[in-house]
């Protein structure tokens, strides 16, 4: 009787489970949306050299290698010749001082899509009074100051 019982149960499970696969449409499955994209965004990817996970020692010399990943929103992509993205590698002291020590820009390519990865990497020399040093991105304006869609990265702690 048990045995029958699971049987009956395991087809209406399976039943019911093949009807809610048939409702669903293409519609109802969340898709990213097409280009171009709404906002610039700027990500610096998680996984760097040397790993963020090294101490880095005061006056030794690095080479931070890195992925820089960015989407511009219509706007931005209109005016992709007065764009660069800019990666740089800071320095935090102690007392909230902020130093870039080593920076990169890259022109997006042109007629291409709204969105790229660039891989690179810059070399720094670890300021005295560094407490740690972290890789940054972001999206700016040729020419000017004015910028969109900053990221901070990865950093290392210095010792």
């Amino acid at each position: 009787m048990h045995l029958a019982r699971s049987r009956v149960f395991r087809f209406f499970v399976i039943v019911g489970a093949a009807l809610a696969a048939g409702s669903c449409s293409k519609d109802d499955i969340p898709t990213t949306p097409p280009s171009p994209f709404l906002f610039t965004n700027v990500e610096v990817s998680k996984f760097v050299t040397p790993p963020a996970t090294q101490r880095l020692t005061h006056g030794n010399s690095y080479v931070a290698r890195f992925d820089v990943a960015y989407t511009l929103s219509p706007t931005d992509d209109a005016q992709r010749n007065n764009l660069q993205v800019l990666a740089v590698v800071n320095s935090y002291e102690a007392n909230g001082t902020l130093t870039v020590i080593g920076s990169l820009a890259f022109t997006p390519p042109p007629l291409t899509a709204p969105g790229g990865v660039v891989s690179d990497s810059i070399g720094f020399t670890v300021p005295a009074a560094a407490s740690f040093i972290s890789v940054g991105a972001r999206v700016v304006t040729r020419g000017s100051s004015i910028t969109d869609g900053g990221k901070i990265g990865p950093y290392w702690s210095v010792q």
